[in-house]
């Protein structure tokens, strides 16, 4: 279980799960061993010899038949002489899955990275492409709404046009039918219709004579305005597969000599990078993974303790300000240049043990432990100083 108030450790609790299975597998494997030391190859006798020159272990019939003129020792000192080198071959082995392990959750991160990005994408085109079709629509409306409303227009025009036409032709019309008729019964009524017929006549004479209106529909013209384009998305360079880190060699390390110094904190930059607190001085000095001296910077600690590295690539560093009562964690970059301070309060027998930077939330971890080794707490902070929370161990060292 974690610490109440800090976030689980999965790889801790995985770790804790593979060491109580070894330890099981362990039990179960000696056990399976008193029963089981029998020769492989003559079955029926028990080994009780290591062949040295075949680096086999034998039975007596072993001896006999091809091992007796071979350098020989105990099952027990076989072992015991083999153990170093097993174990060495045992925890080489655990630093490379554990480098595959890191390696892993890279990609893991990685893919849902991708995943949360291609996913955002996606609804930036939808919602651009509903956008643009709502704008269409709307524009579509508008202009369908203008051919009614000019349509009703020009049929009203011809309307008028046409009613007036006809009232003058039913008139002249109805004069012309009396007056043909009554001239051909030879009445002497037409006598009297030529009056009024002459009236009708004469007022549609002077009439111009009706010129037909033009039928012209609303038309329509497409803009000359190229298709619309929603976006575009940016060109990405394919880069080579990415190599699984190689796990350093089971005997590779760096021995780090400064004399006249006392060096309590170290971090490892992405760059090879290494930073060491120099709690004598006020100073870190740099270093590279061979050991050789690069360059130092002054701290505004007097006695810089703990150094950490943050996401970016910039340490944090933990130490005391001026006296043993006064503590601060300073930001400062590769070079030296200071970029924030937070003080630190603490009191008489206290002090500030350790600092870790949360990457993913850029949150400062800053230990702090009493002397009586009662009130030990883990203090959270903000990068600008804020005090996130602060966690109680109690007695856990």
């Amino acid at each position: 279980q974690g610490v109440t108030g800090l976030p689980d450790s999965h790889l801790a609790v995985s770790l804790c799960e593979q060491l109580q299975n070894q330890a099981t597998l362990s039990g179960e494997t000696r056990e399976a061993n008193q029963s089981g030391n029998r020769c492989s190859f003559h079955p029926s006798n028990e080994v009780i010899l290591y062949c040295k020159e075949c680096e086999v272990p034998v039975c007596n019939v072993c001896m006999d038949e091809i091992h007796s003129n071979h350098c020989t020792v105990s099952v027990k000192k076989a072992l015991k002489d083999r153990r170093a080198p097993v174990q060495a071959l045992i925890d080489e082995g655990r630093n490379i899955l554990e480098t595959y392990c890191s390696f892993l959750t890279i990609l893991r991160d990685n893919e849902k990275t991708l995943n949360e990005n291609k996913q955002r994408t996606k609804n930036s085109i939808i919602e651009t492409y509903n956008h643009m079709v709502q704008k269409l629509s709307e524009n579509k409306d508008q202009l369908l709404s203008r051919v009614d409303i000019d349509d009703e227009e020009f049929t009203d025009r011809l309307k008028k046009h046409r009613d007036r036409v006809l009232a003058d032709a039913s008139e002249l019309s109805a004069a012309c039918d009396r007056a043909e008729q009554e001239l051909k019964q030879a009445n002497i009524g037409f006598l009297n219709l030529e009056t009024s017929l002459t009236l009708v006549v004469q007022k549609n004479r002077g009439k111009e004579a009706p010129i037909p209106i033009r039928a012209e529909p609303s038309a329509f013209k497409r803009t000359d305005t190229p298709l619309p384009v929603l976006g575009r998305l940016p060109v990405y360079v394919t880069l080579p597969d990415a190599a699984i880190p190689a796990a350093p060699a089971y005997s590779d390390y760096v021995t780090i000599s400064v004399p006249g110094s006392k060096n309590l904190g170290i971090a490892v930059s992405q760059e090879g990078e290494i930073f060491v607190a120099d709690n004598s001085n006020p100073k870190i000095q740099v270093f590279n993974l061979k050991g050789s001296y690069l360059r130092q910077f002054r701290t505004f600690q007097c006695s810089p303790r703990h150094v950490a590295l943050d996401e970016v690539g910039n340490l944090w560093v933990v130490g005391n300000t001026c006296t043993d009562l006064e503590f601060s964690a300073v930001q400062y970059t590769k070079q030296g240049e200071v970029l924030n301070i937070i003080t630190l309060q603490t009191s008489w027998g206290r002090w500030y043990t350790g600092v870790a930077v949360d990457k993913r939330k850029n949150h400062i971890f800053v230990a702090q432990n009493s002397i009586k080794l009662d009130n030990n707490v883990v203090q959270v902070f903000k990068p600008d100083g804020t005090l996130v929370r602060t966690v109680t161990l109690g007695d856990a060292w």
